[in-house]
């Protein structure tokens, strides 16, 4: 009996490890198809930005817009799908850490002392049992966490697949042409400067300076500029909280420039009714859209 603990042993010493490259794995194929999509997101964010411009009439432009802002829709979705993901393997790997010093602690506690050939009290070595045996249910539910984790991640694949045949890299290529393709990084360093709240002192501003939590606050829009969705036809840029928030009927708004901002802040009100209604009207088109296409609308909030 004691050479069989003695041999359990030894493969329970290998279970952390065997786990540890399972997250490793998990977290890589993650972050593999996060990078492929935020590329979509930025080239589609790009496009869009060029094709949405003042400057561009209607007329002049025959891409199809419509199709190219749901796009970039769902693939917004599908990053924040991802993002979760991550963070719930990140976790998982966390509570694998604090887990694996105390396993193998106990294991060589065990180890130490069960020997061959040698009796071994009850008392001693039944609460030991019990340590290893709780550790190891904790580690089967990590392991079972990560494989739906696994499971989700490849059945969101063909999502990517899907959106290399409906807009080709080389198709995007030839609508940006000379645009700068900006990452979401890119355009928060660009659009860094805070505002002066002395412009609009009618409004309330929280600024970086002055509160330190201003990652936490829970943003209108999911963070995303009301300004730019409203005045360029549902285009989805990143807000920027150290620029400042503007805090409106105990709601808080971010944005992606100064001058969004101070637009938005001269008069919030007429800008959420017409954010509301834009939403509304892009709902309507791409419900149309979705009939015609029988494929699956997901909308960005």
């Amino acid at each position: 009996l004691a050479y069989l603990i003695v041999r359990f042993l030894k493969c329970l010493f290998c279970l952390p490890a065997v786990l540890q490259e399972a997250l490793q794995v998990g977290d890589r194929s993650i972050k593999n198809e996060l990078s492929i999509t935020q590329d979509l997101v930025w080239r589609y964010t790009a496009v869009l930005e060029k094709l949405t411009h003042p400057n561009i009439q209607p007329a002049q432009c025959e891409m199809p817009i419509t199709q190219l802002k749901q796009a970039l829709y769902n693939v917004r979705q599908h990053e924040s799908f991802l993002k979760i993901l991550q963070s719930d393997v990140s976790i998982c790997c966390q509570r694998m850490e604090s887990r694996q010093p105390k396993l193998s602690s106990v294991l060589k506690q065990l180890r130490e002392t069960v020997q061959p050939n040698m009796a071994i009290p009850g008392s001693t070595v039944f609460p030991l049992f019990k340590a290893v045996t709780k550790l190891w249910f904790e580690l089967q539910d990590e392991a079972e966490l990560l494989h739906i984790l696994s499971n989700i991640t490849v059945g969101l694949k063909p999502f990517l697949v899907s959106q290399a045949k409906r807009f080709s890299k080389a198709y995007l290529n030839s609508l940006l042409e000379a645009t700068e393709v900006k990452t979401d990084a890119n355009r928060l360093a660009v659009s860094s400067g805070m505002i002066d709240p002395t412009l609009l002192n009618t409004q309330s501003w929280l600024l970086p300076h002055a509160n330190d939590r201003l990652k936490e606050l829970p943003l209108e829009y999911n963070g995303f500029c009301g300004y730019m969705f409203v005045n360029r036809d549902g285009l989805l840029l990143p807000g920027n909280p150290s620029i400042g928030i503007l805090e409106h009927k105990e709601r808080f708004y971010a944005f992606s420039s100064r001058e969004a901002a101070l637009a938005f802040a001269s008069s919030p009100d007429d800008f959420v009714a017409q954010y509301i209604q834009s939403r509304i009207q892009t709902y309507t088109v791409f419900l149309c859209f979705q009939r015609e296409a029988t494929k699956v609308l997901l909308l960005p909030f």
